[in-house]
């Protein structure tokens, strides 16, 4: 019995230092303040009323972007797709204004599955979420969302 209890105390602490688990950080202040920047865009995004109009085009390989609301329209707009299971599937889209509300993007192919989607302007200014299962062949609409806490 003795020897169980010495061979699994170093097998415990074998495991215990072979790697972090991630799960604490060093930087909290930091990650504290970025999410507070990220709540301050949902409701800019909200108090403007944006909303956008996201339509993928398999056939004509374009990404097209209806952009509304009380807010200067950017010259870009940056379409983050983060997959909840396989962040080597994340791609980031960069959309450029093209006539009145209207943002135009290259699509790649093989984009397929359900991912989290994330829409920002070139300043940051305020932020778009959302989900989609692609492919997609409706238009999907990302309202502006109160944000964990907001009523």
């Amino acid at each position: 019995m003795p020897l169980c209890a010495v061979i699994g105390g170093i097998i415990t602490i074998w495991i215990a230092t072979r790697d972090g688990t991630g799960l604490i950080t060093d930087n909290y202040y930091q990650e504290g303040l970025e999410i507070n920047r990220q709540l301050q865009q949902d409701q800019a995004a909200q108090v403007a009323e944006v909303r956008a109009t996201l339509t993928f085009s398999e056939t004509e390989q374009q990404l097209d972007l209806r952009l509304e609301g009380n807010i200067p329209q950017p010259q870009t707009l940056e379409l983050m797709l983060t997959s909840p299971v396989d962040p080597a599937r994340d791609v980031t889209f960069e959309l450029t204004h093209t006539v009145d509300n209207h943002y135009q993007s290259p699509l790649r192919k093989g984009s397929a599955g359900r991912f989290y989607l994330r829409l920002t302007p070139d300043n940051n200014n305020w932020r778009l979420k959302g989900e989609v299962i692609l492919p997609a062949t409706d238009p999907v609409m990302i309202p502006a969302k109160p944000s964990a806490g907001q009523n």
